[in-house]
């Protein structure tokens, strides 16, 4: 009993030791990089199979470190108890699995489970752990959130479907061989409402800008269009386009999307994370002070 106690307070000491910390930390950011650089479609060299090796030693006597200060089932702050350790208990256990196993085709599809190694930052570094959790505890109050931002979408894609479908397909084609105009960019002149050049006139082409990205001719398109307005990534270069094919007013249809959407809803979903984090933030702080005083 004295023997379990005195291996469990040494556990408990150096787990919870900077150090030890920053030194998972560490090895987990060069894990991350030789993943980088791996091939899956090519069979494993031996220098990458003793890399990879190393590395599952360390994350074991980390797990047996953690599992020993804190107990593997039984108790309110169990290692199992954590979903996050659970995370780091399966990447240990299926490398292990393919290693027993006699690397086989049967047992290759383990090597995905290498691609979750990345999470174990969330385990170490407490403000993301944090963040995570309130992310996927704010998931239920976003539930109304996002259903007023879902039909906000849907509107204006449905408006945009009615006023401006098919115009970006119009060009300035040539007259005499049929080719579109190009101006000093490199890019060809979309007409309407905008008139082209002497020895050009308003034609239709098959595509849209952008490789046929940006347009409003089907409701999944307007849908991802309204969708890049709204985080403001170029949503001034859609505009100028349909002022060109369409009409100068069509600031009136893209500004109270950008501004309603971008400045009021978007916040609105953020000022619900924000308040799931403070949340999330406070319980962490509370078990944290429970746990120290037991």
């Amino acid at each position: 009993m004295k023997m379990r106690i005195f291996v469990s307070d040494v556990a408990f000491t150096i787990t919870s030791h900077r150090y030890f910390e920053g030194f998972i930390i560490l090895v987990i950011g060069l894990n991350c990089i030789t993943l980088a650089q791996s091939d899956s479609t090519k069979e494993e060299t031996p220098v990458e199979k003793n890399i990879d090796m190393v590395f599952n030693i360390i994350y074991t006597i980390e797990m047996f470190l953690r599992i020993f200060s804190l107990g593997f089932v039984i108790g309110k702050g169990a290692y199992l108890r954590s979903y996050w350790n659970q995370l780091d208990f399966i990447c240990v256990t299926t490398a292990y699995l393919e290693v027993v196993g006699g690397g086989g085709a049967s047992l290759a599809g383990l090597r995905a489970f290498r691609v979750l190694r990345p999470l174990r930052f969330v385990n170490n570094v407490e403000g993301l752990k944090i963040v995570v959790s309130s992310v996927i505890a704010a998931i239920p109050v976003l539930q109304d959130t996002i259903i007023v931002l879902f039909f906000f979408f849907l509107i204006f894609a449905i408006g945009g479907l009615n006023l401006l479908m098919g115009l970006l397909k119009q060009r300035c084609i040539s007259i005499d061989n049929g080719l579109p105009f190009v101006d000093d960019e490199g890019e060809e002149m979309i007409c309407g409402s905008a008139e082209c050049p002497v020895g050009f006139f308003c034609g239709k082409m098959t595509l849209n800008p952008n490789n046929d990205v940006t347009n409003f001719d089907n409701i999944f398109w307007a849908l991802l269009n309204v969708f890049q307005c709204i985080t403001l990534e170029g949503w001034s270069e859609i505009m100028v386009m349909y002022q060109k094919a369409y009409t100068p007013f069509a600031i009136f249809f893209f500004v109270p999307m950008v501004f309603i959407g971008a400045f009021f809803l978007l916040n609105l979903t953020l000022a619900v994370i924000q308040s799931s984090y403070s949340e999330t933030q406070n319980r962490i702080k509370g078990e944290k002070a429970k746990l120290k005083a037991e």
